[in-house]
């Protein structure tokens, strides 16, 4: 007698599904690549609602074998410029030790207060100073906090 188990269909459907997605690369991830590999001294931002796919592009982006990526997420714990200046700081003490560039990416950047401030004061001081050079992601769901910085 053979016996069906649910759940484990269950399990294998969500596998495949989740590596379908992943393979599956959505036109702005070829920009955003692109982008990246040119080097060029621009903060990227993504910005859209929640469980549309900025995390799943992020991930698929820090597969590729050009860079480390970071990610480090906003959400749920409290947040000011110094956390953000220690994410930076952590990508670089990565990017020092190892031979390959990295890209930090930041999730719901909109929940800390004057994150715009921080953000921009870090990119000119490593932009025009001796900083090592981060590459940088923005992730957000709330354009309208975004917006505002």
């Amino acid at each position: 007698m053979i016996e069906w188990n649910y759940s484990m269909d269950w399990v294998k459907s969500q596998v495949v599904y989740y590596i379908c997605i992943m393979d599956f690369k959505r036109p702005v991830f070829h920009d955003l690549m692109q982008r990246f590999l040119a080097k060029t001294e621009l903060i990227q931002v993504i910005s859209g609602p929640r469980q549309v796919g900025k995390t799943t592009l992020v991930k698929q982006l820090f597969q590729q074998p050009h860079w480390k990526g970071i990610y480090a997420i906003a959400d749920g714990i409290q947040n000011d410029a110094v956390w953000i200046e220690n994410q930076f700081n952590a990508a670089a003490l990565v990017q020092k030790q190892q031979a390959l560039p990295v890209i930090l990416a930041i999730d719901e950047i909109q929940k800390i207060p004057n994150w715009s401030e921080t953000i921009k004061r870090i990119f000119d001081t490593q932009r025009f100073g001796d900083a090592p050079k981060i590459q940088c992601i923005l992730l957000g769901s709330s354009n309208w906090l975004m917006q505002k910085g």
